[in-house]
């Protein structure tokens, strides 16, 4: 039998994530969403075969996935605002936190084999400081707690755009603001809307990262590096990073 609503729901993604979000009952909304999944997923696909297109498993998983990811973000999307632009930015962030942490556990594994040790934690300095700013750094890169609005004021009012934006890629945290937001940074700052790409994101050194930006901004290493000198006196003072810091000191 055919879906109640599905005469009645509108065609454009902008529409029907309007249905979803505000729509007049439970129902309504849910026959909206299912109508929006398979364009969710033909994205997943077009974002992720490029990058793990050989493990067709995991690329299956990813795509059946995306639809229930973009659900629990709702409230993250701005209807005001074009839905595509918006859901990938969200799948290309969920697509490399993923394939990090596939890559981290691998490296844990070899660094795990090669000391003969079942401790992943072999190898690294006992010195409990060393333990602490270890944690602290893990939790700036695979904490999944979003910037506030208090912490995006703080950057627009502390950093130009570019400056901004290559600071939040070189550090590891563009993922953390909201995808509508950073779309705007990208325009302002006239980069591409589908940065940072590829190689930029699966680079977990930071150092690595600010050295594949010169040629990808066309710009020179000098202007990157005073960039993230900028960035980095005001990130001093972020109130993100430095609650980071404090969790850090207390594990």
């Amino acid at each position: 039998m055919n879906d109640p609503q599905s005469n009645d729901l509108p065609e454009s993604s902008e529409e029907l994530m309007r249905v979803v979000r505000s729509g007049p009952s439970a129902e309504v909304r849910e026959a909206a969403f299912r109508k929006l999944a398979p364009r969710i997923e033909a994205l997943a696909f077009s974002i992720a075969a490029p990058v793990m297109g050989a493990d067709r498993q995991k690329l299956d998983e990813f795509c059946t996935e995306a639809p229930g990811q973009i659900w629990e973000r709702l409230d993250h999307f701005d209807t005001t605002c074009p839905f595509e632009p918006w859901c990938s930015v969200v799948l290309r962030n969920l697509l490399y936190d993923r394939l990090r942490e596939q890559r981290r556990r691998r490296e844990q594994s070899l660094d795990a084999m090669e000391c003969g040790n079942d401790d992943y934690h072999v190898g690294f300095p006992e010195d409990p400081s060393w333990r602490r700013e270890r944690a602290a750094a893990e939790l700036a890169m695979y904490t999944a707690e979003p910037f506030s609005a208090g912490d995006l004021e703080y950057l627009e009012r502390e950093l130009t755009t570019p400056v901004r934006v290559t600071s939040l890629v070189i550090e590891g945290l563009w993922d953390k603001v909201p995808p509508e937001r950073w779309q705007a940074w990208l325009a302002a700052a006239h980069m591409p809307p589908d940065f940072p790409p590829s190689e930029v994101l699966l680079e977990d050194d930071p150092v690595h990262r600010m050295r594949l930006l010169p040629s990808l901004l066309g710009t020179t290493a000098e202007n990157i590096r005073a960039r993230r000198s900028r960035g980095k006196r005001a990130l001093r003072e972020f109130p993100y990073l430095k609650k980071l810091r404090e969790q850090g000191e207390g594990l």
